[in-house]
C-alpha cells in the first residue's frame, strides 16, 4: 500500500512538473512575443502589412522631406494607430483623437489644416470630402492631407472662406460613403459640395458589405458560443500573432496564383455597375438638397504609374483586383458618356517623376497636393465654385 502510493505521489509530482513547465513556458513565450510586437510597434516607422522593409533614408527624404526619423517615427506611430467605433447606419468611423499630426473629431471627420467648426457655418462654403484611407490619408500628417491642400487650393468661393470636412475612412467605398452622406444630411449638416474621391477600395470589397460586417455577423449568430469565445482569445494570443505574421504573410504567390480569379469579367462588371448604380443615387440625394457634387476616379499605383514603388515586392494582396477592374472602367468611360460630376483622375500619376506612395496604396504628401490641384482646377473650370 505505502509503495503503491509513493509511486502515484512520483507520478503526481511529475505530472505537476510537466504541467508547470508548459505554463511556464507558455508564459514565456507569450510574454517574448509581447516584447517583440511591442518593440515592432513602437520602433518601427512603416506599416508592417504594406512594407516588408525599411525604407532607406534618401527614399524617406523624397517621401518625407524635412522630417527626421524620430519625427518620422512619432507621425507614422500616430497615423497609423486608428482604433474605430461604432457608428449608426454605416457601421463604424474612427474614434475621437488627439494628437500633433492626427486629429479625428467625434463627428467623424479628421482634421486637416484650419479646420472649420463643426457643425458647419453657414458664413463658410463648406466641402465634405468622402472616400477610403486614401481620403483619410493614412501615412501622412494633417497638413499634407487631400482636404488641407482642396483647402488651400480653393480658398474663398464669392466672399467666403472655404472649409473642407474629411469624413474619408479607411475601408469605406462608395455604399457606406452615400449612407453617411445621406445621415449628414438627414442630421442638418448639408454642405454646399460633397466630393467623393473612390475606385481602389470598389475592388477591395467584392460584396456589398462594410468593412466589419463579418465581425458584427459573428457576433450575433456567435456571441453565445463557448467555442467562438475561446477562438477569440486564441487569435489575441501573441504568440499566435507572431506565428501568423512569420508563417502565414501572404508574400505576393497568391498574387500570381490568383490571376484569374482577380480578373474574373463577371465579378469586376458587378463591382463597376455597383458604383455606377452609387453615383447616381448619391446625386439624386445631392440634388434633391442642392448640394453640388464632384466624383473622382482616383489614382492607384498599379495602373499607369511608372514610379519608383518597392512596397509591391511583397505584392498586392487583394487589391491586385483593382488592376484588372481600371483597366475595365477606362474601357467604359471612354465608350460612355459619363456625367458632368464624373472626374477621371487614373492616370494623372504618367510621367509624374519619384515615389509617390508612402506605403503600398496611400498618397504622399506630394501626391495629395497633386491631386487636390487637379480637383480644384476640375471645380473652378466646371463652374462648381461659382
Amino acid at each position: 500500500m505505502a509503495g503503491a502510493f509513493r509511486a502515484l505521489a512520483r507520478g503526481y509530482a511529475t505530472l505537476a512538473v510537466i504541467l508547470f513547465s508548459v505554463v511556464l513556458t507558455f508564459l514565456g513565450a507569450n510574454a517574448l512575443c509581447r516584447a517583440y510586437l511591442g518593440d515592432r510597434d513602437q520602433n518601427s516607422g512603416i506599416d508592417k502589412r504594406y512594407l516588408p522593409f525599411e525604407l532607406p533614408a534618401y527614399l524617406r527624404e523624397e517621401v518625407y522631406p524635412g522630417m527626421s526619423s524620430e519625427e518620422l517615427g512619432s507621425m507614422l506611430r500616430e497615423n497609423r494607430a486608428i482604433a474605430y467605433e461604432y457608428a449608426p447606419y454605416r457601421e463604424f468611423q474612427p474614434k475621437p483623437s488627439r494628437g500633433k499630426y492626427t486629429n479625428n473629431s467625434p463627428a467623424g471627420f479628421r482634421t486637416c489644416k484650419d479646420q472649420g467648426p463643426w457643425p458647419p457655418s453657414p458664413e463658410n462654403y463648406n466641402i465634405f470630402l468622402f472616400g477610403g484611407s486614401t481620403a483619410y490619408n493614412v501615412g501622412v500628417p494633417q497638413d499634407d492631407m487631400i482636404a488641407s491642400h482642396l483647402q488651400e487650393a480653393t480658398k474663398e468661393k464669392a466672399g467666403k472662406p472655404v472649409r473642407v470636412y474629411n469624413f474619408g475612412c479607411p475601408l469605406f467605398f462608395s455604399s457606406p460613403e452615400g449612407v453617411l452622406f445621406e445621415r449628414l444630411i438627414v442630421a442638418g449638416h448639408r454642405p454646399d459640395l460633397a466630393i467623393f474621391l473612390d475606385g481602389l477600395n470598389e475592388y477591395f470589397h467584392v460584396q456589398d458589405e462594410p468593412g466589419f460586417s463579418a465581425q458584427l455577423g459573428a457576433l450575433f449568430e456567435s456571441s453565445t458560443s463557448v467555442p467562438y469565445h475561446l477562438r477569440f482569445l486564441v487569435d489575441r494570443l501573441p504568440v499566435v500573432q507572431v506565428f501568423r505574421e512569420r508563417f502565414c504573410r501572404d508574400d505576393g504567390k497568391g498574387d500570381r496564383e490568383n490571376q484569374q480569379e482577380w480578373g474574373r469579367k463577371d465579378v469586376l462588371e458587378s463591382i463597376q455597375t455597383r458604383y455606377l448604380n452609387n453615383l447616381k443615387n448619391i446625386e439624386a440625394v445631392a440634388c434633391a438638397n442642392g448640394v453640388k457634387t464632384l466624383f473622382v476616379w482616383q489614382p492607384v499605383p498599379h495602373y499607369k504609374y511608372k514610379g519608383y514603388h518597392p512596397f509591391q515586392l511583397a505584392g498586392f494582396g487583394h487589391h491586385t483586383r483593382s488592376q484588372f477592374g481600371y483597366r475595365m472602367m477606362a474601357d467604359y468611360v471612354l465608350q460612355q458618356p459619363m456625367p458632368a460630376s464624373f472626374l477621371w483622375l487614373a492616370d494623372m500619376q504618367e510621367g509624374l517623376p519619384g515615389m509617390l506612395y508612402v506605403d503600398l496604396v496611400h498618397y504622399s504628401g506630394r501626391m495629395s497636393k497633386e491631386i487636390a490641384t487637379r480637383i480644384a482646377a476640375a471645380l473652378r473650370d466646371r463652374g462648381l465654385m461659382e
